[in-house]
Parts: C-alpha cells; structure tokens; sequence
C-alpha cells in the first residue's frame, strides 16, 4: 500500500494499533516495491499501543525494516538496529522478536561490544517490562560465541539495582555456569 511519507510518519505517531500496522506496512511495501520514503525509524515508544505482545506481521515489518531499510532520517547502522531490536524485544512478545533481535546482536561486526552497547540502552531506558520476554532474548543471547556470552553476564553483574532487571537476572540465573552465576548474583 502506498503511502507518503508524512502519513507513514503520522501513522506510527499515532498512538494507535492499527494505524501503526498500517505504517509499517507501507513502510514494507516501498521497502519491497524499492520506492524510497525517507522517515524515522519505529522506536518502541511506538509499539506501546500493542500492550505487552506485538502481533507476528508487526514483528515480521520490524525485524526486515530495522536490519535492512536504508533511507531512515537519522540511517541506522547495524549496531544501532540491533539495539533497538533490543530495547524492543525485552519489552515486547513474541519470543520469536527475541530470538531475530538477538541474531541481529550477533550479526554484527563486533558482536561483543554490540551486546554491551544494546543491554546498557535496555538498562538505562527501563525497557523491561515483562521478566519473561526479556529472559528470552538474554537466553539467545546467552546461547552465542564467548564474546557475547561474556558481555550478558557483565551487564546483567550490574543490574542489581532496578528490580525489573533483577527479576530477569534470575529468570535466566539458572542458565549459567557456577562462576558466572557468582559473578552476577554474588
């Protein structure tokens, strides 16, 4: 469905469940179609409309978008998409959002220093706000090379202070080694 890039805009602003699904579809249509629309890309503040679950063509809109779109103002590099598929993914359901927002994380050039970088933005924007749909995405995480294994278990000896990240920390405190889970519950 075509769509200007002031409606598409308006659309996700909107506050509205539907009119956000609308938006990302447009949006997907001129990615797919290779029709360029410069806009912003969708941040998690828009998907509050959908409550605590996002419906699965949201997911599938986001996750293509966010990895490949390449005419957001301001672009996003992969670094940059994987956080934000982050601070989504720990906010929002499915597990399968998790899952591609960690592969995303792992995708990266850097994939370590990307991990740290997506969970210090979750922690510092409070974006948990169901324990389970973060321990999904911390247990993708968690399942990845050394690199980023080490980097969850450094961010989550950290979360200490904030008793939503703490409630994640011991949801998948049984999904480390001995020494990790010294390191993060000790």
């Amino acid at each position: 469905m075509w769509s200007t890039t002031e409606e598409i805009e308006a659309n996700l602003s909107s506050g509205d469940a539907d009119r956000v699904a609308e938006g990302l579809a447009s949006l997907a249509f001129h990615h797919e179609t290779l029709e360029p629309v410069t806009v912003r890309a969708p941040t998690p503040e828009d998907l509050a409309c959908f409550g605590d679950v996002l419906p699965d063509e949201v997911v599938g809109h986001l996750v293509a978008l966010l990895g490949t779109y390449p005419h957001f103002d301001p672009p996003l590099d992969p670094a940059q998409a994987a956080e934000t598929l982050a601070r989504m993914a720990v906010r929002f359901g499915p597990s399968g959002l998790a899952l591609e927002a960690s592969l995303a994380v792992k995708a990266c050039e850097a994939p370590g220093a990307v991990t740290r970088a997506a969970l210090a933005a979750v922690a510092a924007d409070d974006a948990v706000r169901v324990a389970e749909h973060a321990g999904h995405y911390l247990s993708y995480l968690l399942a990845g090379e050394p690199e980023v294994r080490a980097a969850v278990v450094a961010a989550l000896a950290g979360w200490s202070s904030n008793p939503g990240l703490r409630a994640v920390r011991e949801r998948v405190a049984g999904e480390l080694d001995d020494d990790e889970r010294g390191r993060v519950m000790g």
